[in-house]
């Protein structure tokens, strides 16, 4: 299973005053250039797709042109996306229902039993290759909600933060698990 991974792309950033709108441009040309030479079998998206919570709409522009980009060069077959500290996981999941139908798989927040964030990558043929567990960025009181479903919420705020991710990390695991059984 070949997969390319990149973060970090902070869409809307600025240097001080400097827009960096043509490096964005510039890095997400070499980008799709470089999935139509590798054709990976998934790109990975782990986080901080934008810089700010609310990025205007011409980075939100550049991020949508890229995957519609990517899904009719067909250079890969999948494509997963995961909601950063810097992401707003509401503008992110808004989106998640039509880019699925381009093969893009957007997880914006982790669920206690960590459904949908086990993303199948298949072969041309639909045959199951793997599967990337795409763990969106969580914060302290995600861990503690996850924590409580989990029926794990005592001690301080680091030993509840900490249950949380272990519980999250165990549905991640069990799910995994499933489904390499069933390959």
């Amino acid at each position: 299973m070949k997969i390319v991974h990149t973060s970090d792309w902070h869409l809307g950033a600025r240097l001080h005053d400097r827009d960096r709108g043509a490096e964005h441009d510039a890095f997400l040309g070499w980008l799709r250039a470089l999935l139509r030479e590798e054709r990976p079998d998934a790109l990975l998206v782990s986080g901080d797709v934008f810089d700010l919570r609310q990025p205007g709409p011409a980075a939100q522009e550049r991020y949508y042109r890229f995957l519609a980009g990517v899904a009719e060069d067909r250079s890969c077959r999948r494509v997963a996306v995961t909601a950063g500290n810097h992401d707003s996981a509401s503008l992110l999941s808004a989106s998640g229902r039509v880019l699925g139908l381009l093969g893009v798989t957007v997880v914006a927040r982790a669920a206690p039993d960590a459904a949908g964030e086990a993303v199948a990558v298949c072969d041309e043929a639909g045959r199951t290759l793997g599967a990337v567990a795409a763990i969106p960025f969580m914060g302290e009181q995600e861990l503690w909600n996850l924590a409580r479903a989990a029926g794990r919420a005592e001690g301080d705020r680091a030993a509840r933060a900490e249950a949380g991710f272990r519980a999250h990390a165990a549905a991640m695991r069990r799910i995994l698990n499933a489904s390499a059984r069933r390959r």
